[in-house]
This record gives structure tokens, C-alpha cells and sequence, in this order.
């Protein structure tokens, strides 16, 4: 505060008619003499806000160093995965499926033609009633079902990668265009988008902040 003297209605308006005697460097306001006290206590009252915002911020900051995975994105690639994931294992299920069916099938066929020829060894076992010929016969049946068992229905596993199971994704680094973000007082106003800065006082400085350059 510098002692100034002109006469000058003091800046706190309508409720006071007192003359001003200390203006103000930083906002370029004169004051009476009692008000000058209550205009630092209110810069004070916004000076402590902007610490505690710095404070927030310095807080958002560790915490996000700490879990990288605060990030806001980060709970919609999870989605993805999350979504992903079912998809392939419902796929997964399905041609299962569509292997095991004709495969049981097969085999449940398989265990019918040997049920009889299990009847025969045994009753050729137990009776001691059995020959050469009946062995060889016994021996090719055998043969025969293993043979189908271990050559089962033909199947192959074909990959069409122009019809893709699961939607790709992929982060990219949008850039920002250059926009006036913030004014501090009622003297200046953005217009067209962030693009235009209107001033409606006098010469005097002002402060306004802008995203990128």
C-alpha cells in the first residue's frame, strides 16, 4: 500500500463515503483508511484458497504417482479387457462344443462295438473255449476299433483375421487445441470459442490464462 494524494472516493463503493487515502498497487483501487485493513484480510482469505488448491492439486499428484492406475482411462481400458475376455471365453466354449459333441459322439459308438467282443473274451476266459482263429479275430476287432479311435473325425482350427473376435483399441495423444480458459474479474470476457479475449475497462493490466501457448 503507498499513500496517495489525490481525492478519491474510496473503492469499497456505495458503503463508504469516505474519502480514499492508500491505494492499492495490485489491483490499482484506492481505499479509506479503515477499509484498507478489510482489502488485505480479503486478498489474505484468496491468497489462503489459492494455496489450498495448490495444495489438492500437489495432492491428485501423489496420489496419481503412487496408483498410476487413478488415471480416468484406465477404468475404460479395464472395461475393454473385462468385455474382451468374455467374449473369447464364450468363443472358446463354443467351439468346445462343436469339437466335443461329434467327438463323444464317436466314442460312445466305439464302446458299443466293443461291449460284444468284451462278452466273447470273457466267455471264451471262463469256458477255456477258444482257438487260434478265434484269437485273430478277436485281435483285428481290437485292432480296428483302436485304430478308429486314434484317427477320429477330422477336424482343423482356421483363424479369420478379417473378421476380428475382439474390437482393437489403442491410446492415442489428442492434441489440445490453443484456447483463453480463465478470467479473474468481470472486466474481461472470453468470446468465439476461446479464440477472443474482450476487455471492457480501461488501459490497465489484466490476467487471463489460456490451455497451451
Amino acid at each position: 500500500m503507498t499513500y496517495s494524494t489525490g481525492r478519491q472516493q474510496c473503492a469499497m463503493g456505495a458503503s463508504c463515503k469516505q474519502t480514499a487515502a492508500f491505494g492499492c498497487r495490485g489491483c490499482s483501487k484506492t481505499f479509506f483508511c479503515t477499509h484498507v485493513t478489510d482489502h488485505r484480510r480479503k486478498l489474505g482469505e484468496e491468497m489462503n484458497e489459492v494455496i489450498s488448491e495448490n495444495d489438492h492439486l500437489k495432492n491428485i499428484f501423489t496420489q496419481h504417482t503412487s496408483n498410476p492406475n487413478l488415471h480416468p482411462l484406465i477404468k475404460q481400458i479395464d472395461e475393454w479387457e473385462k468385455k474382451s475376455i468374455e467374449m473369447i471365453q464364450q468363443k472358446a466354449k463354443e467351439l468346445r462344443e462343436q469339437l466335443l459333441q461329434p467327438t463323444m459322439t464317436q466314442i460312445n459308438e466305439l464302446s458299443k462295438r466293443l461291449e460284444p467282443l468284451s462278452e466273447q473274451l470273457n466267455e471264451g476266459r471262463e469256458l477255456e473255449d477258444f482257438i487260434e482263429t478265434d484269437l485273430c479275430f478277436w485281435k483285428q476287432t481290437l485292432d480296428f476299433i483302436k485304430l478308429d479311435l486314434t484317427s477320429p473325425l477330422q477336424f482343423a482350427i482356421i483363424q479369420n483375421d478379417k473378421i476380428p473376435l475382439i474390437r482393437n483399441i489403442s491410446v492415442i495423444l489428442k492434441t489440445i487445441n490453443e484456447r483463453f480458459d480463465q478470467v479473474f474479474d468481470d472486466k474481461v470476457r472470453i468470446a468465439e470459442d476461446g479464440e477472443v479475449v474482450l476487455h471492457d475497462g480501461p488501459n490497465e493490466c489484466r490476467e487471463i490464462r489460456g490451455k497451451n501457448e
